[in-house]
């Protein structure tokens, strides 16, 4: 069962008045962002980071776009002479901007004058202000992307721009506004008043500041509430990559004054030492079936779920037959829907998942690849206070056995590294498969990850990590990868929690557990420092 233990996990003032320029409408054009374009590299690494990997942050150039069928990053000093197909090589990965759709945001870290003093990798740091509006407009394209829509009075609508300051916020009439754009804040507000209902009062004028813009927040660019929509905007571009996924992720902060939001980079898929390659392509697993056959692995008499759009010639359970019978794991089953079977699920029994492959001749929609079609649910990284600090939070419904994200992070080989440096890093962040890798390969969140790095823990939790073995072709390198399940409904506005630990993994001198269930273990085994 994968493991990973969490400190950083992740419960005012009014106004709604916007801020115009004078002459822009003319100038201006309402651009949808296509949701589907392709973007650049995604990741960097602080440079604290304990890893010999090369990093740096940068506006000014564009990277290589990052292939829709890539699964994974490898980074190191020399590119690979049998690169997986499903892999791309970096030697220096960079934190950027996406690309083909943030022409306006690259254009004003170079050419904006104002500066923010923030340092978080893939947002800028530089943003156009209203006055260079004439002068933007001859180096940029006609079109004004936007970047989010908030709700003012008299059925008119706030429009803020991609790469612009907050100054420089329009007021449109509702019918020039995209749908798009209405469903993108309808999200966010049904959201927040689904909060709202779990919060009580204390939380209706901070929502109203967010679903509102309140004057506070338009007339100061610098305001700590601007960095929150950034994060929201570019990782849902980033999460949005992928060809299949619709999710965003959204980042709110409802107390005063506003906490910074979390600084990390975020990854829609892993990224992995070159040595971590060299020891997957070494493993059983990363065998096609036809190779596990050639070695008498097979078991032929082994049931098969017939949930696979083509199940006469699904290989899934005879993989599993092949590779993970003899261990006592579950082979959780699939159901027709895409979601998985959970009844009589143990949560601390070792299971797997085992998806489709092009050896079973089925289509991406087949119901045994959800891993494969990407995230779905689109998520709110939430400032819970305490020691929870950040969560996660639903923003749409998510239903029993239904998958919500995966777990990406930094993927190290731990037996090439030294007790020093496996005794001193932080290892709050880190995940391993015990199923599909015997925890050898860690997953490492800290500094590189998605939302799913926050999700607190609790001792009866609604979600469960399950070891996947996934690949869309079956000379793709398999990798160890960790899904996340609803292990009840959630509805909308509440919490996902995992359970990092179970009874008989106290520390007396942990954190206390605020969960407060009947099964609590009272003191978690993390300190804070």
């Amino acid at each position: 069962m994968p493991k990973r233990a969490n400190t950083n996990g992740h419960s005012s003032t009014g106004g709604s008045s916007a801020t115009n320029v004078d002459g822009r409408q003319k100038l201006r054009r309402l651009a949808a962002t296509p949701r589907n374009s392709a973007t650049s590299s995604t990741v960097a690494v602080r440079s604290d980071r304990p890893y010999s990997v090369p990093v740096q942050t940068g506006f000014s150039k564009c990277s290589p776009i990052l292939p829709t069928q890539c699964d994974i990053i490898i980074v190191g000093q020399t590119p690979l002479s049998n690169l997986p197909q499903n892999a791309i090589f970096f030697a220096n990965f960079e934190a950027r901007l996406p690309w083909i759709d943030s022409t306006e945001a690259l254009n004003g870290q170079k050419y904006g004058s104002l500066i923010l003093n923030t340092d978080y990798p893939g947002i800028p740091s530089k943003k156009y202000e209203a006055h260079q509006a004439p002068k933007a407009k001859s180096k940029a394209t006609k079109k004004w992307p936007v970047q989010a829509v908030y709700k003012a009075e008299n059925n008119k609508w706030k429009v803020s721009y991609e790469g612009w300051s907050s100054d420089s916020i329009d007021t449109y009439d509702v019918t020039e506004i995209d749908v798009a754009f209405i469903k993108r804040f309808q999200l966010k507000a049904d959201f927040l008043e689904a909060y709202k209902k779990l919060a009580g009062p204390s939380s209706t004028q901070p929502i109203k500041n967010w679903l509102h813009l309140c004057q506070d927040y338009s007339d100061d660019a610098h305001h700590m509430f601007w960095l929150y929509q950034d994060l929201t905007f570019f990782h849902s571009k980033l999460e949005q990559q992928h060809p299949y996924s619709d999710a965003s992720i959204h980042y709110f902060c409802l107390t005063e004054p506003m906490v910074p939001p979390p600084k990390y980079t975020y990854s829609p898929v892993s990224t992995l030492e070159e040595s971590v390659v060299t020891y997957c392509q070494t493993k059983t697993s990363n065998k096609t079936f036809a190779e596990l056959e050639s070695l008498g692995l097979n078991n032929p008499k082994y049931p098969t779920q017939r949930i696979c759009e083509n199940w006469k010639n699904c290989k899934c359970d005879a993989r599993f037959s092949a590779l993970y019978v003899a261990n006592e794991t579950r082979n959780v089953r699939f159901l027709r829907d895409g979601t998985i079977d959970i009844n009589s699920f143990a949560t601390d029994e070792d299971r797997v998942l085992i998806e489709c492959s092009d050896e079973c001749e089925c289509s991406i929609n087949c119901p045994r690849r959800p891993l494969q079609r990407g995230q779905q649910k689109s998520v709110a990284v939430f400032y819970e206070g305490g020691n929870m600090e950040f969560g996660v939070r639903a923003m749409q419904t998510i239903k029993k056995g239904d998958f919500i994200m995966e777990y990406t992070g930094h993927l190290f080989d731990s037996e090439t590294k030294n007790d020093t440096f496996l005794d001193t890093k932080n290892g709050t962040y880190d995940a391993s498969c015990s199923v599909i890798d015997s925890k050898r390969i860690v997953i490492d969140a800290e500094h590189i990850g998605n939302a799913a790095r926050f999700i607190n823990h609790k001792c009866t939790p609604n979600a469960v990590f399950i070891d996947t073995e996934s690949r869309r072709n079956e000379k793709d390198l398999l990798i160890p990868r960790i899904s996340i399940y609803a292990l009840a409904d959630i509805a909308i506005g509440e919490s996902i929690f995992l359970r990092y630990w179970a009874e008989g993994e106290e520390d007396e001198d942990g954190i206390d557990c605020d969960c407060q269930t009947e099964d609590c273990i009272k003191v978690l085994p993390i300190r804070m420092t």
